[in-house]
């Protein structure tokens, strides 16, 4: 029975001592701006092979946000912000818009993605009469 307390005493401090608090922020343009920058801060793993000073790239979008500014911009400047990692596999999505870094995104994300997404423009895609055939 003792050692079965010993166990259960052992197994009751690995756990509580092995929980990772995570910080919070608040839901504001800067919250969002800081949470997103520390996140690519901690778990990048490719600044330095790139050569990306992400410090200073905080300074500078840092700059651009403003404590009323629409999500729809901070968004803009979101996505700004991740098309310096030059990564295609880093993308940021909200339920309006999507930021992807590829040649010509800001092409593709200004004229076709956010009117594709206000259902403004849709593709067309003709059929064959054949099944799974396109023209």
């Amino acid at each position: 029975m003792k050692r079965h307390i010993k166990y259960l005493i052992l197994l009751t401090v690995v756990l509580f001592s092995s929980c990772i608090g995570e910080e919070e922020y608040d839901n504001s343009p800067q919250g969002n701006f800081d949470a997103l920058w520390t996140i690519i801060d901690e778990k990048y793993c490719f600044l330095d092979y790139k050569g990306i000073n992400w410090d200073s790239i905080y300074t500078v979008y840092q700059k651009k946000l403003t404590p009323t500014m629409s999500d729809e911009n901070l968004f803009e400047v979101l996505g700004d912000m991740l098309d310096e990692l030059k990564d295609g596999h880093v993308n940021l999505y909200s339920s309006s818009d999507v930021a992807r870094y590829w040649i010509g995104t800001r092409i593709i994300r200004g004229i076709l993605m956010k009117p594709l997404l206000k259902n403004t423009w849709k593709p067309t895609i003709a059929l064959r009469e054949e099944p799974n055939t396109l023209f």
